[in-house]
Parts: C-alpha cells; structure tokens; sequence
C-alpha cells in the first residue's frame, strides 16, 4: 500500500531538513541576530550585499524589476503590495524567488522572507512576507538547488504551538492536510 500524501510530504521535509543540516554555512550571522527563538538561519542566507548595495536596495530593485517584467498595462499600473502568507493560505502560487531580509524584531527570527510570487488562480504577480523559519528554511533550500520557480501554496501544518500558532509550510498544488483548520 502506497504512502499518503501526509506520509510523503512528512518524509520529504525530514529529508530536506537532513540535507539543510549537512550544508557548509555560506555566512557568518550577525551577534544581533542571536536570540530567543531564533534558529540560526542566517548563516544559510548569502551575504546580502549585492554589488555595494544594502538588503533595502536589493529588495527595492526586485520590486522595479517585477514592474519592469510586467507583462501588461494592467500589471504596470497595479501597486505591489506585500502582505502576510496568512492572507494567501491555500491559494496555488508559483515562487519566484525570495529574499532574506532582517527583521527589526527583538525575538524570533532574526531574517523574514520578501517572496515574489505569481498567483496561479488569476496570473497575477505579488509579494509575501513571512518570518517563519519553517517557511525561511524551505525557501533556502530551494535557493541552494538553484530549483526556482516552482509550484505550491502556503498551507498550515501540524498542530498548534504553545502560543496556539499552528506551521505554516509550502507545500505541493494538491497537498491537502488531514487536520481541520
């Protein structure tokens, strides 16, 4: 009898977390970066400074870029506006690429995610924010297999935490969770 979908995706991100775990460290994280509930990510994140710019510049630019791409009037004329992965749960998204930025935030991760993203369900293109650091190691993962774009949607996982906050992940088009939401 073959694995469920739950079974499948449970083996894929302990596998992804195993080879994550394995990987040399590309960069060495700020002090600042190390404190309650952060997990450490950063050292995975390259070093954000690209060609002499700062992480603003380099998350601006992506912005100019996504409008310089736009394919229509109508895209070029429509702001881009980032909002929260929880504003998107279930809707199917292709993950262009994403950026590490860091939070101003005094606990928890020390990096969130400015992904850039295209809607499947209308074409249209945006920006997600996230600091979870599930999220954030799947993205780098993703990043370190040079497998950008790819297909999923943001879908709570597993069971609440002590805060009553339930995982959120990117998962498979057709990954459906078993638990009720």
């Amino acid at each position: 009898m073959g694995k469920t979908v739950d079974e499948q995706y449970v083996e894929e991100v302990r596998q992804v977390g195993a080879e994550l775990a394995a990987v040399e460290p590309t960069a060495v994280e700020p002090a600042a970066a190390r404190r309650e509930g952060d997990l450490g990510l950063g050292r995975f994140i390259p070093p954000k400074e690209v060609d002499g710019r700062s992480p603003e510049e380099v998350a601006y630019a992506a912005i100019v870029q996504q409008i310089l791409d736009a394919d229509t009037l109508d895209d070029v004329l429509t702001p881009i506006e980032a909002v929260n992965v929880d504003q998107v749960l279930g809707r199917p998204v292709e993950v262009l690429r994403f950026e590490a930025v860091e939070s101003d935030f005094e606990q928890g991760s020390a990096w969130y995610a400015a992904i850039q993203v295209r809607h499947l369900d209308t074409g249209e293109q945006g920006v997600l924010t996230t600091g979870n650091q599930g999220v954030l190691a799947q993205l780098i993962t993703i990043m370190m297999r040079d497998a950008f774009p790819v297909e999923g949607k943001f879908m709570h996982t597993g069971n609440p935490n002590r805060y009553g906050t339930r995982p959120i992940r990117l998962t498979k088009p057709d990954w459906e969770s078993k638990k009720q939401t």
